[in-house]
Order: structure tokens, then sequence, then C-alpha cells
């Protein structure tokens, strides 16, 4: 009787240590999955924010960009009114020439045939005799 009393007495501590290791084994795993989770979260959020910066840094490449084309616009529609004012001038005045030199930095936005007709008035202007 001593022996059964032993054997189940027994099996009842060895199935506490059992339950009692099982419970450990699941409220650490679930504060290390908790930890994990916070860290997965933690990793996310840099992601995010390196991913963000990366975007606002090519977004401000882009502006960078955006604004020298906008000043390249704005200096040549500056030069342009100068000339068109210029011209406005020499014809308000009579049109006697010679007519205003075309700024070079006009060129490329000009057909070249107008070019080479205002350069080849200029010449005939230049040869013609002085009164």
């Amino acid at each position: 009787m001593l022996d059964a009393i032993l054997q189940v007495t027994g099996s009842l501590a060895l199935a506490s240590v059992s339950l009692a290791s099982a419970w450990f084994v699941y409220h650490s795993t679930r504060k290390r999955d908790k930890v994990t989770a916070e860290l997965s979260k933690e990793a996310n959020a840099i992601t995010w924010s390196q991913d963000l910066v990366k975007r606002l840094d090519k977004l401000e490449d882009e502006l960078k960009e955006v604004r020298a084309d906008l000043d390249k616009v704005t200096r040549t529609f500056r030069i342009s009114m100068n000339y068109i004012e210029r011209l406005w001038q020499w014809a308000k005045t009579g049109s006697r020439p010679p007519i205003p030199d075309i700024p070079e930095s006009l060129y490329e936005h000009l057909d070249p045939s107008l070019i080479d007709e205002h350069h080849r008035q200029q010449r005939e202007h230049d040869a013609s005799p002085k009164a």
C-alpha cells in the first residue's frame, strides 16, 4: 500500500513539475513574443523612417532641378523681354538701322534662318555708305 501511495505521490509531483515547467515556458515564450513584436515594430518604424528620408532626399534633388530650370526660363524670359523692348524702341524712333542685335543666349530658341537674315541685314547696313 505504501508503494501505491508513493507511486501516486511521485506521479502527482512529476505532473506538478511538468505543469510548472509548461506554465513557465508558456509565459516566458509569451514575454519573448511581446519583446519580439515590440522589436519588430521598432525595426519597421526605423525602416519606414529611413525610406521616408530617402524619399525626402529624392524630392529635394528634384526640387533643385526644378528651381534650376525655373531660373533658366526666368533668365531667358527677361533677356527676351529686354530685346523686345529694344526692338520696340527702335521701331518707335523710326526704324533706322542698325537694328538691335539678337542676344546670343536666345539663339538656341530661335529659327537659325531668322538669325542668319538678321546678320545679313547687319552686314548690309555696315557696308552701306554713311551719310
